[in-house]
């Protein structure tokens, strides 16, 4: 009874903590756009590897330590080389917005050949380039991070606790040049909703000409609202666009159910409403129990022991009711009506899909 309580709570809660909408800023729920952070990669070698490095069928890991130690005077036959403390590994990183050269940026260092372990490594300085122009936005070099651990004790015996082959750098890569991304172009900038809403975007574009005084703002589909930039504000871009990131905008999102069949989860949003519907909601519990007892031969007797099984079967049908929900129902009534039908979030489910088969759930209905 207290757990079948507990799960009626907790479908209440979930069901009212369902998002509502109302003024929110600009910066809240839109970005300029152009100020995305780019995708650095790089290749590189890691050494001082304690036996854990790449085989010798690594072929490229070879070639590469013959080409670095080539540019130190040391001529090497690939086939001379052992590569037990040494690892071929890829880096990957974001150059992010307004960043200048001098700065520093995580990298994160994944193996690429067979090597069993990056634990203790350091990477030699190698540098990361941009895919979009290969041009070189930064040198990376420095001890790594793994946090993971994997020994090998021999005789096919190991231990491993997370994730040895991919590390990182905290602050390892420095940046050799400026960040040259564009965010205003023939002096418009654009405005991106994370969440593309026809209403919304229309409610940005109306409240920024609102402030402006003018038709500056459009909004170009459910997305993206256009701004232009007016001729005094060009010279003061960044109190122009922290203006416009201030302003209280009315939200709107369509009525949507969202439900996760794996964990039982349900949550509805606000504007959720259901049409004039009754529910009747019941369950038929069958269990079956097997007990097993031994029929012993008496002493000296020719029988035989037996396994003798005992089966009780025990059916239990609780009464199901029905509860009327009225039209235009809002989330805590819904949330109410469920609850009296003593359900469980499960049972929510099931509901919410027949609902929405019979044409009473004015929502769109999201399964997980």
């Amino acid at each position: 009874m207290r757990s079948s309580v507990i799960r009626i709570l907790v479908a209440t809660l979930v069901l009212l903590a369902a998002s509502s909408a109302g003024a929110a800023r600009v910066k809240d729920i839109a970005r300029v756009n152009g100020l995305d952070g780019e995708h650095l990669i790089g290749y590189g070698i890691v050494v001082g590897l304690n036996g854990t490095g790449d085989g010798s069928r690594t072929g490229f890991t070879s070639h590469s330590v013959a080409g670095m130690m080539e540019k130190f005077g040391i001529t090497l036959s690939p086939d001379e080389i052992k590569l037990k403390n040494v690892a071929a590994v890829m880096l990957t990183g974001t150059l992010p917005p307004f960043s200048r050269r001098g700065g520093s940026l995580d990298v994160t260092v994944s193996s690429l050949g067979d090597a069993s372990s990056l634990e203790g490594g350091i990477l030699v300085m190698t540098p990361m380039i941009r895919q979009a122009d290969g041009l070189q936005y930064a040198v990376a070099q420095g001890p790594l991070s793994t946090g993971g651990v994997s020994v090998d004790a021999g005789g096919g015996n190991s231990s491993r606790k997370n994730s040895s082959n991919v590390g990182r750098i905290p602050g390892g890569a420095t940046l050799t040049r400026d960040w040259d991304g564009e965010y205003v172009r023939d002096n418009r900038l654009d405005l991106v909703l994370h969440s593309p809403d026809f209403t919304t975007a229309s409610n940005v574009a109306r409240k920024i000409n609102g402030k402006l005084g003018g038709e500056l703002a459009t909004a170009q589909d459910a997305s993206r609202v256009s701004v232009w930039v007016p001729k005094e504000q060009r010279y003061d871009l960044i109190g122009f666009i922290s203006d416009l990131e201030n302003l209280a905008v009315d939200t709107d999102r369509a009525a949507r159910v969202v439900i996760n069949e794996r964990t039982g989860t349900v949550v509805v949003g606000q504007h959720v409403e259901i049409k004039d519907v009754a529910i009747a909601h019941g369950n038929l519990q069958v269990e079956v129990k097997t007990s097993y007892s031994a029929s012993q031969p008496a002493p000296f007797g020719e029988g035989r022991s037996l396994l003798l099984p005992d089966v009780e079967t025990s059916i239990q049908d609780s009464r199901g009711r029905f509860t009327m929900m009225a039209d235009n129902n809002t989330v805590d009534k819904v949330a109410q009506a469920l609850n009296e039908l003593g359900v469980s979030p499960r049972d929510m489910i099931s509901i919410f899909q027949a609902l929405r088969e019979a044409g009473a759930l004015e929502a769109e209905l999201v399964i997980m």
